[in-house]
């Protein structure tokens, strides 16, 4: 493999990284190294201008397509972040917390949101001197706004 093959190896593995990680073509470009100028263009552009790079990272896609497919349901994820959490405390050192709570953060996992959301509804009464001018006998709002009513 010639030191050029091997760049663009490493570039598309690198592109490939960051965009199954959801950066952009921007990004992605400048972590492999491109120049601002090239990253502005796009990874479009940048393949239709480099083939050999274009099918290097079709190929690094496609081995992470297998790794993507046999991701556990979202409740088997949850399970298995608690199931760390619980380690952890057993063995009392903090091991991959971050990926637990970044995993635990997952729309489809969402583990750190309340199950029920509890709202607050404030009742008030209204002094009576308003209560004949903006509520009807029916208790719905009956306003007339004063604005309106010049016109």
């Amino acid at each position: 493999m010639t030191d050029k093959q091997a760049d663009i190896k490493r570039k598309a593995e690198v592109i490939a990284r960051a965009v199954i990680h959801g950066h952009s073509d921007h990004s992605a470009l400048k972590k492999a190294g491109y120049s601002e100028r090239t990253s502005r263009k796009g990874l479009a552009s940048t393949f239709r201008n480099t083939p050999n790079l274009a099918e290097a990272v079709k190929k690094e896609l496609e081995r992470w397509i297998p790794a993507v497919q046999v991701l556990p349901v979202a409740e088997a994820r949850a399970s298995l972040a608690r199931t760390r959490l619980v380690m952890n405390v057993l063995e009392g050192k903090d091991k991959a917390v971050q990926s637990i709570k970044l995993l635990g953060q997952d729309r489809e996992v969402n583990m750190w949101e309340p199950e029920v959301r509890v709202g607050m509804a404030i009742a008030v009464n209204p002094p009576t001197e308003w209560q004949s001018r903006y509520v009807s006998a029916e208790g719905v709002a009956d306003v007339e706004c004063e604005a309106d009513a010049k016109r």
